[in-house]
């Protein structure tokens, strides 16, 4: 009876471990990942899904769509007091809902 036990316990226990843990939260908008993941001709859909939604959206009659994306992230500096500030800002140019352009600027600066 006990090895009986012992074997089902092991076995969820496997079973358990085999499954990857849902993950929902929103891509991960690093410099890195955008230089990795952005490629012309992507479509609207396939950027979002890539680094999530823009912080800012407009669109001109002539049918082009730009979308801004600007992120600021704080960490503790090198020295008590001092702060480390990163800005990454990313355009990006649709036409018919597909990416003909795209631009990127990252700034970092200690803040005392």
């Amino acid at each position: 009876m006990i090895p009986l036990f012992c074997a089902s316990v092991l076995s969820l226990t496997l079973v358990a471990c085999a499954v990857p843990p849902l993950d929902n939260s929103p891509p991960q908008f690093t410099l890195a990942r955008v230089q990795q993941t952005l490629k012309k001709g992507m479509s609207q859909d396939e950027v979002k899904a890539a680094i999530g939604s823009p912080d800012k959206l407009s669109r001109e009659s002539s049918g082009w769509e730009t979308w801004i994306y600007d992120k600021q992230t704080s960490e503790p500096g090198p020295t008590p007091g001092v702060v480390n500030q990163n800005v990454l800002t990313v355009t990006l140019k649709f036409k018919d809902r597909l990416l003909q352009e795209f631009s990127y600027s990252a700034r970092a600066w200690h803040k005392p």
